[in-house]
């Protein structure tokens, strides 16, 4: 199930030959609804202070976030663009866990 999450969710970078840090800037000044197919995570009550993307390339999974409230710490933290790179199966795996573990449901 969650496999089927992530490959539904993550697209191919839409700025070909832009480095993931200022594609990950360029979705935030886009307005148009374009940018909503990249979204991880999903805005909730824990997440409403981090903007961040998921991106396809292959089998490996690129994800950018940026933390922007003005009282987020640390200070130097804030607007600065995070990227991590994961295999598709990897984060697949991760994700299985954490819903194993919040008692959201099993692994089978």
């Amino acid at each position: 199930m969650v496999s089927v999450l992530i490959l539904h969710q993550a697209s191919v970078e839409p700025y070909a030959g832009v480095s993931l840090i200022e594609t990950h800037r360029r979705l935030l000044e886009v307005d148009d609804g374009s940018r909503e197919q990249f979204w991880l995570p999903m805005w909730g009550p824990i997440t409403d202070n981090v903007s961040g993307h998921l991106f396809r390339n292959g089998e490996l999974l690129s994800i950018t976030s940026e933390f922007w409230r003005e009282t987020h710490q640390p200070p130097d933290d804030r607007g600065k663009v995070f990227v991590a790179e994961i295999p598709e199966a990897e984060l697949a795996d991760v994700l299985g866990q954490l819903i194993v573990a919040l008692g959201c449901g099993d692994r089978t």
